[in-house]
Formats: structure tokens, sequence, C-alpha cells
């Protein structure tokens, strides 16, 4: 079955391929037949509980949780830490799979007892990670850490991993840092290889977490840059932030307390807009490492001699 034959098919067919596919499949290849119904969510989740098990006792992460993702939108989760939005983008990433509730991704019900060869095939191809920590591998460079998930998949011969690999570090301006070992880059480098790494399979979903909470300023408005050029192009960007300066940027805030979702969020257009002009206007001093608005604000370094002392003076 081709996948635009595929993408008419009813919701009732995708479901009997993905169980089908559980039973016998584990090609990567296999996702692809599991595109999202033209007129359903790339995510759709209902009822969610997500409880760990601590010795004798069940620790409730997520409680009775229910949201929906479009195609194409970018979604900011909101929340003090506890809230449990790291474990709902970890169920949507299928790093954990639900205690109880409805979870679909690109088409694809996620249940307990779904095979973890099947999740990890989605992960490849559809869904991609952007970690605070970069979780880059430290003996890789720039360039072969972007290449790893090309090399896993084994669709693309060794030269066209390469230059793509190239071409995506060029997209998030590291062209000039492909040969660097991660200890040999800067906090908001080591991101922007994450995200181009993130980007090698060419996924529809990237789940970002926290992906600005360990970065300056500068840092952070090249990284939310790189961000809102990959939601202009289509990608889903689902981002957990602590950050209240970032909502902004996104087409849907869900806030999230002890578990449940408190409210959902439009954001609209005339804010997004407003946001994304103020960034651009500090484009300019930010990529040259002049941040005007901290500078108004920071105390001006001045150098002395031991003679400007006069406990120092030898006369």
């Amino acid at each position: 079955m081709n996948r635009q034959s595929s993408s008419s098919s009813s919701e009732g067919e995708i479901q009997n391929q993905a169980e089908a596919a559980n039973s016998s499949s584990t090609d990567p290849d296999c996702i692809s037949f599991f595109p999202p119904h033209p007129k359903e969510p790339i995510i759709k989740i209902e009822n969610l509980h997500k409880t760990y098990l601590i010795g004798t006792q069940g620790v409730a992460a997520l409680r009775g949780i229910s949201v929906s993702v479009d195609k194409g939108e970018f979604v900011c989760i909101l929340g003090t830490s506890g809230s449990g939005k790291t474990t709902l983008l970890n169920v949507m990433g299928t790093i954990d799979k639900p205690t109880k509730g409805h979870v679909t991704i690109c088409g694809l019900s996620i249940k307990p007892n779904t095979k973890d060869s099947l999740l990890a095939c989605l992960r490849l191809n559809k869904v991609a990670f952007v970690f605070q920590t970069f979780n880059l591998v430290s003996s890789m460079t720039a360039l072969e850490n972007v290449e790893l998930p090309m090399l896993l998949k084994g669709q693309l011969s060794r030269s066209e991993i390469s230059k793509r690999a190239l071409d995506l570090l060029q997209k998030v301006g590291l062209g000039d840092r492909v040969t660097h070992f991660p200890n040999q880059l800067s906090g908001g480098e080591q991101q922007r290889v994450t995200i181009a790494r993130s980007l090698s399979n060419d996924p529809q979903i990237l789940l970002l977490d926290e992906p600005t909470g360990d970065l300056d300023t500068q840092n952070t408005s090249m990284v939310i840059r790189t961000l809102l050029d990959l939601h202009r192009e289509g990608k889903t960007l689902i981002m957990v932030t602590h950050d209240e300066g970032l909502r902004n940027y996104a087409n849907k805030v869900v806030r999230m307390l002890d578990g449940k979702v408190l409210k959902v969020e439009e954001i609209n257009e005339q804010e997004r807009e407003q946001a994304k002009a103020t960034l651009l206007s500090n484009e300019p001093q930010l990529r040259t490492g002049v941040n005007t608005v901290l500078a108004r604000n920071t105390p001006k370094t001045m150098y002395r001699k031991p003679s400007d002392y006069p406990c120092l003076r030898s006369d």
C-alpha cells in the first residue's frame, strides 16, 4: 500500500494495520503504513493515567490527562516541577507507556502491551527528542552525532548521510563546527547540534524537554529562532518549559498542576507576531554577543593599576 492510498484509509483500517504490525512486522518502514487520518490530530490523548510503582506503593504522575495536538502546531507545556509535564512528554515520545487511557501518535494506538520494537520504530522515523542536557555522544564529533540516527535507520548511503548531516549543521549555523567534539562546543552550540540530530530522519514531531533550560539569554534566543524556522516549515513542536517568556511563541499553551491539565490557552496571532518581532529586533546584537537589554542594567567593568590605591603606592 503506498502512502497516498494509506492517507485515505479510515481510522478503523489504520487501527487494523497497527494491530497487525504489533503481531508481525518490526521493519522500520512499517511506520509508513500508519499515517494519521487527515482529519485526526497527530497526537490524541484521552483520560491518560500514569502510575509508577515505588516499592509496594503507586505514585500517580498523570491523572486523567486529555489533550490533542494537530499537525503543524507549536504547543508549549508549562508547569512547576512535579506537575507531570515531563512524564506527559515521555508518553508522547513512547519512552513511557500509559497505565490507563487512550494514546494515539501518528495514527498508531499506544497500549501498555505495545511491542517495544514498534515503539522504537516510531521514535526512529516519526518522533524526535531534544533534551535539556543535550545527550550527545562525547566520543563523536558534531557531524558524527548528527549522522548516527541515519546510520541506525540504514536507508541512505554513507555519502548521502554525510551530506545531509553537513546540511543540517549548516542550517543551525554550525557549518564551521562539524569536526568539534561536544566538550569543544558551548552550551548553545551543543543544543543546536542536538536539534540538527533530531532532524536527521525528518520526523513529523519534535519533543523538546526544557531546550533552553541550561542556556543564557543569547543562546536561548538563537535556539528559539531555529525552532520557529522549523515550525514555519511545518514541523509539529511540543515544548516543555518553566519559562513563561516562551509561551507567546506557541499556538497553544497547556498548563499543568499535580498531574492534571489546569487549562489550555490559545495564543492569538497578534501576540505571536509581536513576540517574533521582538526576537528579530534583538537578533543582530544577540548574534554578535551583545545583549542591549542586559547591558543597560549591568555594571561596567573598570580596570585599575596598583598605583591607583594609596595603600599600595611605594612613594
